[in-house]
């Protein structure tokens, strides 16, 4: 996947709750203000509109947030978040995309109450555990989801009763326990080398509560990797989640970019808050760094070991839907070093 560099940015900012959060713990969505006079506070929370689309051509902060809210079913058709944009009342707080304050206000409301129905479930389900199948929060429909294997409207009135309010909850009814999914995930994760010997690495695995089941991701170009898999485990195909990347990719040696960034009359940077970030040509599950994001450091230049193909490395501005400043191509083979030069744009902005 592209190497977005902010992502630990992202967590802190994000770390009340993201689309679809499980919160059991995991391996893994009325008429526009003008954009001249900032809108009343009668009418600046509607809800959200689900056909919304961002146009070609958009300011990426606009379209990120275009994006975001979406996810975080806040309202974003196009002539609102501009509208939202040009108002000097909004802020980047909580999340990262410009919100009023009194979306704001209402956010965190509900990450309130999202966090009380939550605290409710597991209390109720803490002796349950044969039958509870996790929680989510729902953020695009704005409830928190419990889920059991058996009697859901038995279980909803016993958590109504603890939370003395009527939710936001919804109870639904699953096939597999949390418990069930996490102890196959424990019992992958201590025998999960004998796949080498089906010519494919494991790469992660995770009990996913929101499609109950466990998820196990490989890189594999044997077509039969997942038959083995589910047979070698001795449980059945909606139970395991095999994903894998189709290319065995991962198999190969990675190899190293050893780049060096200037400005474009030939300088080096200097001090400043750029973050990397990369795409592959094909997007087949192959990725670079290790896991953590990557600033740019005063000299311009790093090193960032990468899967063998294609690969567009960019700087870019600090928060999501920042400007790329400067990006370069650059082939990686397999186990080998290569050189690559970034020049930035013409009066690139280094810095906030």
């Amino acid at each position: 996947m592209a190497g977005r560099t902010h992502a630990l940015l992202l967590l802190s900012l994000l770390g009340i709750a993201l689309l679809v959060s499980a919160c059991s713990g995991g391996p893994a969505a009325t008429p526009a203000a003008s954009p001249s006079a900032p809108p009343s506070a009668a009418s600046a929370v509607p809800s959200a509109d689900p056909s919304a689309s961002a146009d070609v051509g958009l300011d990426p902060a606009i379209t990120h947030a275009i994006s975001q809210r979406k996810q975080f079913g806040l309202r974003s058709d196009l002539p609102w978040v501009l509208a939202v944009a040009a108002n000097p009342r909004a802020q980047m707080f909580p999340l990262d995309f410009l919100m009023l304050p009194e979306e704001a206000a209402e956010f965190n409301q509900r990450q309130s109450d999202y966090d009380a129905v939550a605290t409710a479930i597991q209390a109720y389900a803490a002796d349950k555990e044969d039958v509870f199948g996790g929680l989510f929060k729902d953020q695009v429909n704005h409830t928190v989801v419990a889920l059991f294997t058996t009697n859901p409207a038995l279980h909803r009135l016993g958590i109504l009763a603890l939370l003395h309010t009527s939710g936001p909850l919804d109870v639904r009814q699953v096939k597999y326990s949390e418990k069930q999914l996490r102890d196959l995930q424990d019992r992958i994760s201590s025998d999960w080398d004998w796949v080498r010997g089906i010519d494919a690495l494991a790469t992660g695995v995770g009990a996913d509560v929101f499609i109950n089941a466990t998820v196990l991701s490989i890189s594999s170009a044997n077509p039969q990797a997942t038959a083995l898999i589910l047979t070698h485990y001795a449980v059945p195909a909606d139970m395991l989640k095999v994903d894998s990347d189709g290319t065995g990719i991962l198999l190969q040696p990675r190899g190293m970019i050893e780049a060096t960034v200037r400005t474009s009359d030939g300088k080096e940077p200097g001090e400043n808050a750029l973050n990397l970030n990369w795409k592959p040509d094909i997007s087949d599950g192959r990725d670079c760094g290790q896991g953590v994001g990557l600033g740019l450091g005063p000299d311009g230049a790093f090193t960032l070991p990468c899967a063998p193909g294609g690969w567009t490395i960019s700087l870019e501005g600090l928060f999501p839907g920042g400007e790329t400043v400067g990006s370069a191509h650059v082939v990686v083979p397999a186990g080998e070093t290569v050189k690559l030069l970034i020049t930035l744009k013409p009066g690139a902005k280094l810095n906030p």
